[in-house]
């Protein structure tokens, strides 16, 4: 296929590409069935069915895909109790990856950690149908709301009443470097308190915070890497209790999903995957009836490419993962390959500005790099397209900036054309200009 040209990255597979080689497999025999749920919180449930290869055809390629559909549901939307329905080795195999010490290990403790429950396998010959507890976005069309975005350097604020932002403010602070939940508990609430001044009573909040939520509670936040596991109950209620002292409902999501919501509401657009190519991989979903889903949109985990020989995450110890495609690291690793030297001493982010400092000169090596990171993305979305059905994607981080953004741009809209119909790209692509109106996101978080 002509659009899967790399200019660097050879043996680059793309999930997508896999999984339609796959069902193409099917085609020459009677397919057996695969059906799986995951429960998550409040009882959400995603449940999917997939045609899969007859037992004793050819079990190890049946395993892959199987193995890959599961992991990547699993990090787009969470859960704690996978329900399995398929035939006997199939399922064996599948229960044996996604327990502690198997192929899976990484995954299963970590959504053990998010959950607060042992994560479970089981078989079920009726796999419970897909409950999703949707979050309306925009639910109030007046009223008295703070919008809080927690960054890693600054606390963004916005004190909106009746659509109209009386207050926004920056407030600087250090929580990476924190061990003391006094200090970030006084921080929230100082910077609430000071947004609830400019208001005659606050009706709700929304917070955007980086780290993964559940119940309007931190499970897992880099924001806080500092605290002990003995002092994080005051942290896992933090945005909960603040909310309280102040007589108001609160709603928490993840940055990325409010980044999203940014970008519909700067667009004017709805069923909009918004993406962040920075340090890692970070993602928001907004559906076509302006609702979040309440999944973890955590795409920095879910597999993109299928190659046996693809680049390994050094933390899940998993092969393909987005993290080391659609971020910083895959800009590096390209460069390497090109023959482009940094500095070994250089962090990541300064090795990236190198390499975009080489393509704004015209290096033909560094454009090549961008291109094939253009095909990374294009591919990519084709496949997260299969969980989300977006039409129109936001791309944002510090990889997607300058001329090897552009690049980047062209490349996967020219991959998404030869998808689409009547010329038009199978997926939009934004790429908002350094002069276009951006509509903060703390602002944005008020609209939760």
């Amino acid at each position: 296929m002509a659009s899967l040209e790399m200019k660097i990255d050879k043996g680059f597979r793309p999930m997508y590409l896999f999984v339609e080689d796959y069902k193409n497999r099917l085609k020459n025999v009677v397919p057996s069935r695969l059906e799986f749920a995951l429960e998550r919180d409040g009882g959400g449930i995603v449940s999917m069915t997939a045609d899969v290869l007859p037992e004793g055809v050819d079990d190890e390629l049946n395993f892959k895909y199987s193995e890959r559909l599961i992991k990547s549901v699993l990090w787009t939307v969470g859960g704690f109790k996978l329900s399995i329905f398929a035939d006997k080795r199939l399922f064996l195999q599948l229960k044996q990856a996604f327990t502690k010490g198997g192929l899976r290990d990484f995954d299963v403790r970590f959504f053990e950690r998010v959950y607060g429950v042992p994560f479970t396998v089981e078989y079920c010959e009726n796999v419970p149908s897909t409950v999703c507890g949707y979050i309306p976005v925009g639910k109030a069309a007046g009223g008295a709301r703070i919008g809080l975005d927690a960054g890693g350097s600054d606390i963004k604020l916005a004190a909106v009443l009746d659509g109209k932002t009386l207050y926004s403010d920056e407030i600087v602070w250090q929580p990476k470097i924190q061990p003391d939940p006094a200090y970030h508990v006084a921080e929230i609430n100082a910077a609430l308190k000071k947004a609830a001044s400019y208001l005659p009573r606050v009706d709700s909040i929304g917070v955007s915070s980086a780290g993964i939520y559940v119940g309007n509670e931190t499970r897992v936040a880099s924001l806080f890497l500092k605290v002990a596991e003995k002092d994080f109950d005051k942290i896992r209620t933090i945005y909960v209790d603040a909310a309280k002292a102040l007589g108001a409902e609160v709603t928490v999501a993840n940055d990325g999903d409010v980044a999203a919501i940014a970008g519909a509401l700067e667009y004017g657009l709805t069923n909009l995957l918004g993406i962040a190519m920075g340090t890692s991989e970070a993602a928001g979903f907004i559906d076509v009836n302006n609702r979040l889903w309440g999944w973890l949109n955590e795409l920095a985990f879910v597999p993109v490419d299928a190659s046996p020989d693809a680049e390994i995450d050094e933390w899940s110890g998993d092969f393909g993962a987005g993290v080391k495609y659609l971020s910083q690291d895959g800009v590096i690793k390209l460069a390497e390959k090109a023959g482009i030297m940094t500095d070994k001493e250089a962090t990541s982010a300064e090795k990236l500005k190198a390499v975009q400092r080489l393509v704004e000169n015209g290096d033909k090596r560094a454009e090549d790099v961008f291109y094939d990171m253009g095909t990374y993305l294009a591919y990519s979305l084709l496949y997260y397209r299969s969980f989300y059905g977006f039409d129109n994607v936001l791309l944002m981080g510090r990889v997607v900036s300058g001329r090897g953004g552009e690049i980047i741009l062209r490349r996967a809209d020219e991959i998404l054309r030869e998808f689409g119909e009547d010329g038009r790209a199978a997926v939009r692509l934004l790429l908002p200009d350094e002069k276009g109106r951006r509509v903060g996101q703390a602002v944005a978080a008020a609209n939760l």
